[in-house]
């Protein structure tokens, strides 16, 4: 499949434009479902789009593409950025993990501190009463 998403490629760095091509313009039915099958991937990576009149026209992704690089290099970019978001989602989860192991701990220390801070101020206002009173 990577041979024919060149060959689209290359065919779009030519024009800008593809016509959507039918069963009859392949010899083989196995060219053709290639030829389909890199459509789609290609369609479903935001790299082309449909236009009207059966056409597919290139977006600005598949020009940075083809400016920036080949298809290979994009292919194993994808492919290194995907293990970097997995490797990034399983470290998000055992932080979150943590943090919710940790959180009725949290709580309870906020408890006290809010506990302590309304008994210090009942203190001060009694103290600043007693002085209020008294002299």
């Amino acid at each position: 499949m990577d041979e024919w998403i060149e060959k689209l490629l290359s065919d779009f760095n030519k024009t800008g434009f593809i016509s959507e091509k039918g069963s009859a313009s392949f010899d083989y039915r196995e060219e053709y479902f290639l030829y389909k099958k890199a459509v789609i991937y290609l369609e479903g990576e935001g790299i082309i789009e449909s236009h009207k009149n059966s056409m597919y026209k290139i977006t600005n992704k598949g020009i940075d593409l083809i400016e920036n690089s080949n298809w290979t290099e994009y292919k194993s970019n994808k492919d290194e950025n995907e293990r970097f978001e997995k490797e990034k989602s399983r470290i998000d989860l055992k932080l979150a993990k943590e943090t919710l192991k940790e959180l009725p701990k949290t709580k309870w220390f906020a408890r006290v501190g809010f506990f302590i801070a309304v008994v210090l101020a009942l203190k001060e206002l009694g103290i600043w009463l007693w002085q209020l009173w008294f002299q």
